[in-house]
């Protein structure tokens, strides 16, 4: 369980530092990649959860 914890908390700190250099790059999406970028994150963000659960 403890080694199940710390993968986890590895893998927070790897997201901490990718969304630090997205917020850092200040990157721009085109318009026409907004929904494609938008179910990308749903789907991180549902991948997160279910990993922690």
């Amino acid at each position: 369980m403890l080694d199940l914890l710390e993968r986890l908390d590895a893998l927070i700190d790897r997201f901490k530092g990718t969304l630090y250099r997205f917020d850092i790059e200040c990157i721009e999406i085109d318009p026409k990649f907004h929904d494609d970028f938008k179910e990308l994150v749903i789907n991180v963000v549902n991948a997160s959860e279910a990993l922690a659960q």
